[in-house]
């Protein structure tokens, strides 16, 4: 390999004085000896300037010398080949490595052409790399096979770099080679493996994906039981514990209405604790199974659970919903609702605010409900990794249902930033079946849909007494009032009926002043058999009972025609009141 030297600045001003004093030509300035003992003295130190010259180019030499031999040592045993091509692809030079790739002596390989080495399929894009990089003076990466005569091809990657003179003309070619055999079987082998990979990844996904719809089907039949036994509780509580005290509190108050003081106090005390064991159980079967929820859907369940909440914990709940976010399924409603209800509880327990915000609505063909307060938060990250309280136990099981119906729940707090909690499930979610479950009524007491006698009762009453119609589906209750109102000789019962079918068919035949109507009933209840009566006998009056004494329910009824409406655990007294008043309406 050539290697040039910029000779010294001070040489080359030493060299031309050097020949200036040694030019024949030129005529020796010298006039005394003096003078020639001077030009002596700067001949000598001339020379010996020459002479440390000389010997820093001779240290000079032997370095060269040591870094090229260390060189070609490098280049030859370099781990990866060299291989030096003339501008017609000639090999002119190689190392050592590129012998034992190419698998042929030095002897034969020298001026043979390098392209004969590679396989037919490799050759083309060999020679268009040479002429790339001859183009545009870049290096060039190519991968390509050597043919090998005891086995079979080797993969090399090649790095080409051509060398061109001042006129851009290609002298040579420099080709680095780099054994990649293992590289391309690693590739081989982790394609195989990818491919491998993929089919059990699909086959996974696909039972993932089974499993995913079983869970999901598992979880809403896990929700249509707990739904089923809920509406099965809160029917036992209101058909019969509390139809069953409603008498009791019937019975205490005609007994009431004895002399004897001392019996009267107990009887007051009774009725007193009598009526709030009904409060707590009314308000317990509305939890259970809010009638709302079932008979108006979601939005209007969440109206009333509004109210359930500034009522009952002084929580302001402030409701915004799009009209399209009711959702399709009867079982989904029951889970965002009761989801809903546990995130209000857990702010009127742990946020310390009396205000929170519910947002309902409809993205990207899934439901989306935030629930929002700005109460004092607490740190999320920690109760989630077990540091802190999370607040409501009740958040983890959302969680579950939220993630089991391929859905999610984020949760947005910080302490005192208040928190934000946001629920995404998908809109419309298959089930089985919706059917529910309807209790056994025969062990409790409740009648079927078979119809009590009917008629005018045996006490007769005069030309003046209000003749009223009792439609109730439970027989204790029938029988409580009647007793009732047969403890006044200005009323009196004219027929009894247990559905909303019946009361229409008597109220068409008996043709009586007041209707005392259940609001709950079979085969038809008391909101539509109010309706048809009233837009077919206008001078007939109906006054509405029910054991859920709520704000819906009785809207439901005077919008349906009712006059009145009263809860059944009222005070008789109340209810006797309503009668005459509501009659003598009539009769004005």
């Amino acid at each position: 390999m050539p290697v040039s030297h910029q000779p010294d600045k001070k040489f080359d001003r030493l060299r031309r004085q050097a020949e200036q004093m040694i030019n024949p030509n030129r005529p020796l300035d010298v006039s005394s000896p003096d003078d020639i003992l001077e030009l002596i003295h700067k001949l000598q130190i001339h020379q010996a300037e020459l002479e440390i010259q000389n010997e820093e180019l001779k240290r000079a030499q032997l370095e060269l010398s040591d870094v090229y031999h260390q060189y070609e040592q490098l280049y030859e045993f370099a781990p990866c080949g060299y291989v030096t091509l003339s501008p017609k692809g000639l090999i002119t030079r190689i190392n050592l490595t590129a012998f034992n790739l190419l698998g042929t002596p030095k002897r034969k390989i020298l001026e043979t052409a390098f392209s004969r080495y590679l396989t037919s399929a490799c050759q083309g894009s060999f020679l268009e790399a040479l002429r790339k990089a001859g183009r545009i003076g870049e290096k060039q990466r190519v991968e390509m096979q050597l043919k090998r005569k005891n086995g079979p091809p080797l993969w090399v990657r090649a790095d080409i770099t051509a060398d061109r003179d001042k006129n851009e003309v290609v002298v040579q070619w420099r080709v680095m080679l780099m054994d990649i055999a293992r590289e391309k079987d690693a590739e081989t082998q982790i394609r195989q493996l990818n491919q491998t990979l993929e089919q059990r990844v699909a086959e996974r996904t696909a039972e993932l994906e089974q499993r995913a719809g079983q869970l999901q089907q598992l979880t809403f039949d896990l929700t249509q039981t707990e739904d089923r036994e809920r509406r099965y509780l809160a029917a036992i509580l209101h058909d019969d514990f509390q139809q069953q005290a409603a008498f009791i509190k019937m019975t205490l108050d005609r007994l009431n209405s004895r002399p004897d003081a001392d019996m009267q106090d107990q009887l007051v005390r009774l009725s007193q604790f009598t009526g709030e064991f009904i409060d707590k159980m009314r308000h317990l079967a509305y939890t259970l199974n809010p009638p709302m929820l079932k008979h108006n859907g979601l939005l209007a369940a969440l109206k009333g659970l509004a109210s359930d909440m500034l009522l009952h914990h002084g929580l302001a709940v402030t409701l915004r919903a799009q009209a399209e976010a009711e959702p399709v399924s009867p079982v989904l409603a029951s889970i965002l609702y009761r989801s809903i209800r546990e995130l209000l509880l857990n702010v009127v327990k742990h946020a310390d605010v009396n205000t929170a915000l519910v947002e309902i609505r409809i993205r990207n063909k899934r439901t989306l409900i935030k629930v929002t307060d700005k109460g004092k938060g607490f740190d999320y990250p920690a109760a989630r990794n077990g540091k802190g309280c999370m607040p409501g136990f009740g958040l983890y099981n959302i969680e579950d249902r939220m993630l089991f119906l391929g859905g999610s729940m984020q949760i947005t707090t910080k302490p005192g930033k208040g928190c934000r909690v946001v629920l995404t499930v998908p809109r419309e979610i298959s089930t089985h079946s919706n059917a529910p479950l309807k209790p056994s009524r025969t062990a409790t007491g409740k009648q079927s849909t078979a119809s009590e006698a009917v008629g005018p009762t045996d006490r007769p009453n005069g030309e003046n007494a209000v003749r009223i119609l009792l439609v109730e589906d439970h027989q204790l209750i029938r029988k409580g009032l009647i007793g009732l109102l047969h403890s006044h000789s200005n009323l009196t019962v004219v027929g009894e009926g247990v559905d909303g079918l019946e009361a229409i068919k008597l109220a068409d035949r008996l043709r009586p002043d007041v209707i005392l109507m259940d609001v709950t009933m079979p085969n038809m209840d008391g909101i539509e058999a109010t309706a048809r009566i009233t837009r077919r006998h206008l001078d007939t009056r109906i006054i509405g009972l029910s054991m859920h004494n709520d704000e819906d329910t009785r809207q439901k009824m005077i919008n349906a025609g009712a006059v009145a409406f009263l809860a059944k655990t009222d005070s008789p007294e109340s209810l006797i009141e309503t009668i005459h008043r509501v009659n003598r309406d009539l009769r004005k």
